[in-house]
């Protein structure tokens, strides 16, 4: 898998990520999950993979929107373990859309 980390001041791709299949459908039972728990937060735990270096954490809710922290290594093979990440928001809506097509994307 490709990541690729865009905000307004900055641009970076993690290329070839080895992601197995079931962090996938761990990611679109979260996505659901959050959409649908009064405070994910609370209740959904973090999706990750080590072998890949990449999660997926709640850091915060309202009633529309979710925030999600997207937490990568950059090196997988350094001996120092170093973090890059972003935090989004993303609409309640949009993550039922998203998870949806995720399990589409995975049959």
């Amino acid at each position: 898998m490709d990541v690729e980390l865009l905000s307004p001041d900055r641009l970076v791709r993690y290329l070839n990520r080895p992601v197995p299949r079931r962090f996938f459908e761990q990611l679109a039972e979260a996505w659901m999950s959050c959409a649908q728990d009064a405070h994910p937060e609370q209740s959904v735990a973090t999706v990750e993979d080590v072998e890949a270096g990449l999660a997926f954490a709640v850091t915060a809710s309202t009633p529309f929107t979710v925030a999600i922290e997207v937490i990568i290594v950059p090196d997988l093979e350094d001996d120092v373990v170093e973090h890059d990440g972003l935090d989004i928001e993303v609409a309640r809506a949009s993550l039922i859309g998203a998870a949806h097509t995720l399990h589409d994307w995975l049959a």
